[in-house]
């Protein structure tokens, strides 16, 4: 991960009205609040409800995603997606 990595994502999510927040002691995982149509058209996704079968829990994922340019070199994951 590159030493710029706060910066670029705090740009890339500023730049997109994205609110940010650190959720890790060692500030190495950001979350990221976002809308479900934006984080589709942001993350190139398809973002929908799936059922677990056991537990009757409803949870919005996707099967694939794409970072966008701006964070390409310097975001490793994202979870969950």
């Amino acid at each position: 991960m590159s030493k710029e990595w706060r910066a670029a994502v705090a740009a890339w999510a500023a730049a997109n009205n994205i609110k940010t927040s650190v959720v890790s002691p060692n500030e190495e995982w950001i979350s990221l609040t976002v809308p479900i149509k934006q984080a589709n058209s942001l993350f190139a996704a398809n973002f929908v409800n799936f059922l677990h079968s056991e537990s009757g829990e409803i949870f919005t994922r996707t099967l694939s995603f794409s970072f966008p340019a701006e964070l390409v070199g310097h975001v490793n994951t994202a979870h969950p997606m």
